[in-house]
């Protein structure tokens, strides 16, 4: 209303003192129409800025939704790929620990064969009976083994010079070696070769690694 009271006052009270009203007409409507075109700029700078609000708000979270993507993806490939890591490493583990086995069982198959088992033997036995203090011992051997503890009675005799030992078969020794009891008190000396082994197989295994090692390095050197 200001506006078009200072464009009456422009026009002068000349004119509208004459009576014609269309000048009166044409500032008024020509006021309208700028005051309309303003309100229209004024309303599509504000709907520039709400398009531009909504479309950074649908970019950040696009982006958003891309680097969660991203991320799930990264983590997957990640866990595949330790999965994968980790199934390699297990049928590694499996075939050293199945040709640890093949080699150990070869090994105690082939140890009677050994022209050391005789005194292998003996020591299985031996150092058992200077530890026990019964009468009465027991030596469990196999049925094969028995013929050569034969070889050293004398060495046992004198080992338990105060007790009585009978020599018995026994199928838990059929690897070799020998367990040694003392029947009065109920102690067990295992030195059959399958226990040995478990008890050493932390050891062996060790060793058998190495071995591989060093041939795998010098099969390496010869390329």
């Amino acid at each position: 209303m200001e506006r078009i009271d200072n464009i009456v006052a422009e026009r002068g009270e000349s004119e509208v003192q004459r009576g014609d009203p269309m000048p009166l007409v044409d500032s008024i409507r020509e006021s309208v129409q700028a005051m309309i075109a303003e309100i229209n700029r004024a309303a599509e700078f504000e709907m520039r800025e709400t398009d531009q609000r909504a479309n950074d708000e649908i970019a950040k979270f696009r982006e958003s939704q891309a680097v969660r993507h991203r991320e799930t993806l990264n983590a997957e490939e990640q866990r595949t790929g330790n999965l994968a890591a980790t199934a390699v490493k297990k049928e590694r583990l499996e075939g050293l620990e199945s040709f640890i086995n093949a080699v150990i069982k070869d090994v105690t198959a082939a140890i009677r064969s050994d022209m050391r088992y005789a005194e292998f033997l003996a020591d299985c036995v031996i150092p058992a009976l200077e530890n026990f203090r019964g009468k009465r011992v027991s030596i469990l051997v196999s049925e094969e083994d028995g013929e050569l503890l034969e070889s050293i009675k004398g060495r046992i005799a004198q080992a338990c010079p105060d007790a009585e030992y009978t020599v018995k078969p026994e199928l838990k020794a059929g690897g070799g070696g020998a367990m040694v009891i003392d029947e009065e008190n109920g102690v067990i000396f295992n030195n059959t070769v399958e226990r040995i082994v478990f008890r050493n197989r932390d050891r062996i295994s060790r060793e058998i690694v190495r071995l591989l090692e060093e041939r795998r390095n010098e099969m390496e050197g010869l390329r």
